[in-house]
C-alpha cells in the first residue's frame, strides 16, 4: 500500500530537521547521561532517576522516529513569489465565518496550531478552504455546527 505524501512548507521541513538534529545530538547526550547516573545509584529495581530517563528516552526515541517518517513521506510545497488566487498550504487566508472576521495560516499537520491561527491543509476548516477563492462561500461543519464562511483575502 502506498504511503500518501504529507505536504510541508519549506519552513515547517526546515524546522522539523533543526529539531530533529538536536533530538539526535544535544537531547540523547543528556538521557544518557540521566542514565549513566541513575546507574551509578546502585539497585536499578527501585531507582525512579532511572525508571523517568528511561522512560524519557523511549519518548525521545519515538519523537526521532516520528519526525523521520513524517521528513522520509514528505513533499515540500514552496510557494515563495508565486501569486496564489486560491487557498492552498502556504497561504494565509482571511475569512468571514459567520460574521466575525477571521485570519489563518494554512500548514501541514506537524506545524498547526489553532491557538495561534496556523490551521492543518488536512483538517476539517483547513478542508473546507482549500481551493477556494477570494468571494467563494461555503459552509463549515464546526464542532459548534454549522458555519458559513467567505474568503476575504489570500496572501503568501
Amino acid at each position: 500500500m502506498m504511503n500518501k505524501l504529507k505536504k510541508l512548507t519549506k519552513d515547517e521541513f526546515k524546522n522539523l530537521t533543526k529539531e530533529l538534529e538536536d533530538l539526535k545530538t544535544n537531547k540523547r547526550t543528556e538521557i544518557a547521561q540521566r542514565l549513566h547516573d541513575a546507574k551509578a545509584q546502585g539497585d536499578l529495581s527501585e531507582n525512579a532517576e532511572y525508571s523517568e530517563a528511561r522512560e524519557a528516552q523511549s519518548f525521545l526515541e519515538n519523537r526521532i522516529q516520528t519526525i523521520e517518517n513524517i521528513l522520509a513521506s514528505s513533499e515540500i510545497v514552496d510557494i515563495s513569489g508565486q501569486n496564489l488566487d486560491v487557498v492552498t498550504i502556504g497561504t494565509t487566508v482571511t475569512i468571514d465565518m459567520d460574521g466575525a472576521e477571521q485570519k489563518f495560516e494554512i500548514v501541514g499537520g506537524e506545524s498547526a496550531d489553532p491557538a495561534q491561527s496556523r490551521i492543518s491543509i488536512e483538517s476539517p476548516l483547513g478542508k473546507a478552504l482549500k481551493g477556494l477563492r477570494v468571494g467563494d462561500k461555503t459552509v463549515f461543519q464546526s464542532p459548534k455546527g454549522e458555519m458559513s464562511i467567505e474568503i476575504k483575502n489570500i496572501s503568501c
